[in-house]
């Protein structure tokens, strides 16, 4: 009789958990866009630590594999935004334009009148010097019937930091600002356009912390 021998990493697997690494967003993200044009959004990535358990005894020679092979293609590919630095009076390329839609999590918020349910999202512009990047706040989605999302929003009131973004396009087309689309608009910031930035202060109503923003002052040809 041939007796194999089984090492004690081979014969038993101790059952391990590990804690959920994911991380909840900011609370400040938490509030009502149509008062708030300081708030931004900080990007980290939500990422989950799962543990596979192996029953005691387990002969992992004689069985299936002694582990689950991760798909790499599920990692996150965020990365975290660098720095802000001043680019006050700076020309650059807007790179790409991004709106980033709000997690599930987050509560509904109610607009000044009461009618309406809302969450905020941001807009993120990212420009060619630096790597920098910005976020714009007063972009919404409404609560549709279905409980789910509407279209991201840009109001043409000029009164938050997306809708004065889109009244600048409109003074570079020379046109009306409710002759513009939101189609039209988010288009516009997707093909490369130039602008000059101005670093304005905005205070964040919860904490008082004054943030330098980079934000387009005016679009140039």
């Amino acid at each position: 009789m041939i007796y194999k021998h089984k090492t004690s990493k081979q014969s038993k697997l101790k059952k391990r958990s590990r804690p959920n690494g994911g991380i909840k967003m900011n609370e400040e993200k938490k509030i009502n866009e149509f008062t708030d044009l300081g708030t931004e959004e900080s990007e980290v990535p939500s990422e989950a630590r799962n543990s596979t358990t192996i029953d005691d005894g387990e002969d992992l020679i004689d069985s299936r594999s002694g582990g689950i092979e991760y798909d790499f293609s599920k990692a996150s590919d965020r990365i975290a935004a660098p720095p802000r630095i001043n680019l006050d009076g700076k020309v650059v390329v807007i790179k790409d334009a991004k709106i980033l839609l709000p997690e599930i999590s987050i509560p509904w918020a109610k607009t000044r009148d009461g009618k309406w349910d809302v969450k905020p999202c941001n807009l993120k512009l990212f420009y060619d010097f630096e790597s920098q990047v910005e976020f714009y706040s007063g972009v919404k989605v409404f609560k549709k019937d279905n409980g789910k999302y509407s279209d991201p929003a840009i109001s043409n009131t000029g009164d938050n930091q997306a809708s004065a973004l889109k009244v600048e396009y409109a003074k570079f087309k020379e046109k009306n600002i409710n002759e513009v689309s939101q189609l039209e608009f988010l288009s516009f910031l997707k093909s490369h356009p130039k602008a000059r930035l101005k670093a304005v202060d905005f205070t964040n109503p919860k904490t008082k912390t004054v943030v330098k923003k980079n934000m387009v002052e005016e679009f140039i040809h």
